[in-house]
């Protein structure tokens, strides 16, 4: 990614001295933040991007795209407003059938997104998008502190993800291992 969120650029194994690679397709408008490859060898041409909401809501979200398509693809998940101030990560789950995000919002405007049973208190937790229902769900439940990025093992069964007190004030963390399951 492009540190402007301007573009997602592959570049190439060995580069070219000064070239920032083939810039690949997004929706019109896009920001695009954060951006992960499937890992599945049947669908390694197909990338997940996050695009914030400052330009245009249409670019807004969490979109699936392959490689050769020139439109962007299509967008997956659209966090509702005012939920979705800041995503820190998305990283597809090792099988390809869904993505794990991390997400600043607030509780208590929607019922899938809540904060240690409070409402209206900002939060930072891991969800999971399963492409095949896509449906929702809640993986952490931490409200004291913030989770920052993460990456899943190759067998899909643990979540390891930086853990801080708060993201722009503190600059200490620590990583956590969990269970996908939240145990």
């Amino acid at each position: 990614n492009m540190r402007t969120f301007s573009a997602i650029n592959a570049i190439a194994a060995v580069p070219t001295y000064g070239r920032l690679g083939d810039t690949l397709p997004v929706v019109p408008e896009a920001m695009p933040c954060f951006h992960s490859w499937n890992p599945t060898l049947a669908d390694s041409d197909q990338y997940l991007y996050y695009s914030t909401d400052m330009k245009s809501d249409d670019a807004h979200g969490i979109f699936l795209n392959t490689v050769g398509d020139a439109s962007g693809g299509t967008r997956l998940y659209h966090p509702p407003w005012p939920l979705a101030f800041q995503m820190f990560d998305i990283e597809w789950l090792p099988d390809g059938s869904g993505f794990l995000f991390s997400m600043r919002y607030m509780s208590g405007w929607d019922p899938v997104y809540t904060c240690a049973n409070h409402d209206y208190h900002t939060c930072h937790n891991i969800f999971e998008y399963n492409l095949a229902t896509q449906g929702i769900t809640q993986r952490t439940n931490i409200d004291d502190e913030s989770v920052m990025a993460m990456d899943v093992s190759p067998d899909g069964q643990y979540i390891v993800f930086e853990r801080t007190t708060d993201p722009v004030f503190d600059p200490t963390s620590s990583l956590w291992i969990m269970k996908l399951d939240g145990s």
